[in-house]
């Protein structure tokens, strides 16, 4: 494993590897693109891992600058926080206590039940508000803001986010591999995030499964913090003997309802069935909207199953004329399987919000 160096509470910067790795989730064409309005050029011609190590070199030369510091940030917000995780969704009334009980770790550290985690970096991320508006005709009329005026609070708005506190967990359970001709002990790293948004009490953990559920279940047995009472928000159809929410639910939005706030259609369908041999199905769809879509005598009705229990689908959806899909996890997650861009996410948390 990587020794990553730590640094004393109330870091401000990245550590060079981590960042690498976060870069490293971004497309090539959105590096190259960054990269070329640093430098204000327009013909890049270099690797992903030359891309990635000379931005990380230029925000390490560049990082007190006040100018590069609001691009640099922004390009942190808008694609790289958002990029190939699975996200959960927490509701968090007492944001305040929650914060000063992370920064008031000893040593930026906190043990689990399973992992040891450690506060990487805390970014403040400025204001910016996705707002959808309805015009005469009833289509959709979203504005991207600095701030949220008199004329649009009676709209739907969210914030992009605000707040990013990253963090680090270490697995204390190593497993053996071979490396050359010997066998060592290593210890999984994983990298996840707490994403928290202006004026909203729903708080995003974006990472691996097991260490988001460690780190929650973890801290609302912790007594030196009022987090007993969080709960999470639940999507899918909850199953109280197989469904493990990262914490107890408190509301659950069912699948067929967000993909019909999202005029959104069925990619793939995941669902239990009542067979006795057959114990689960699993539909490829070009994009169904409405299960009379499908006519097929002896399909039909199975579809028709699998819909009313389904657990994991993929939903896929258009914005500004562009399609995206999402799927829904096991656990009443979200995962975006190609890149989507900050904007996208807190489009469909935003019509997750609408259904509270």
């Amino acid at each position: 494993m990587t020794e990553i160096p730590q640094k004393q509470a109330g870091q401000k910067e990245f550590n060079d590897y981590l960042l690498k790795l976060r870069l490293k989730r971004v497309s090539q064409e959105l590096l190259e693109k960054f990269l070329a309005d640093l430098k204000d050029i327009t013909d890049i011609s270099k690797t992903r891992e030359n891309l990635t190590n000379e931005i990380v070199s230029y925000y390490k030369i560049m990082k007190n600058n006040p100018e590069f510091s609001a691009k640099f940030g922004s390009f942190i917000r808008d694609y790289v926080l958002s990029a190939g995780q699975s996200e959960y969704l927490i509701d968090v009334q007492d944001r305040e206590n929650f914060i000063k009980w992370i920064k008031g770790w000893l040593d930026n550290s906190f043990i689990g039940k399973k992992f040891n985690f450690y506060k990487h970096i805390e970014l403040e991320l400025g204001n910016k508000f996705l707002c959808i508006a309805n015009s005469e005709d009833g289509s959709e009329i979203i504005k991207k803001l600095e701030s949220i005026g008199k004329e649009d609070q009676e709209n739907q708005y969210l914030s992009f986010p605000s707040t990013a506190i990253l963090l680090v967990a270490y697995n204390r359970n190593s497993k053996s591999v071979f490396s050359k001709d010997e066998l060592i002990d290593i210890y999984d790293t994983f990298e996840f995030e707490i994403i928290l948004r202006k004026d909203c009490p729903l708080v995003g953990i974006r990472g691996n499964y097991g260490v988001v559920r460690d780190f929650f279940t973890s801290a609302i047995e912790d007594t030196n913090n009022a987090l007993s009472m969080i709960k999470s928000i639940f999507i899918g159809e909850f199953d109280t003997k197989k469904s493990r929410p990262i914490a107890k639910p408190k509301i659950f939005i069912k699948i067929e309802k967000l993909k019909t706030a999202l005029d959104g259609c069925y990619l793939d369908i995941d669902s239990p069935v009542s067979g006795d041999q057959a114990t689960r199905v699993k539909f490829t769809l070009k994009g169904m909207k409405d299960i009379q879509d499908e006519t097929h005598p002896t399909l039909a009705p199975v579809l028709k199953e699998a819909l009313e229990f389904q657990e994991k689908s993929r939903i896929g959806f258009q914005y500004n004329g562009r399609d995206y899909s999402f799927s829904v996890t096991a656990n009443g997650g979200l995962y975006f399987r190609q890149f989507a861009p900050e904007e996208i996410v807190t489009y469909v948390l935003l019509k997750i919000i609408s259904q509270l």
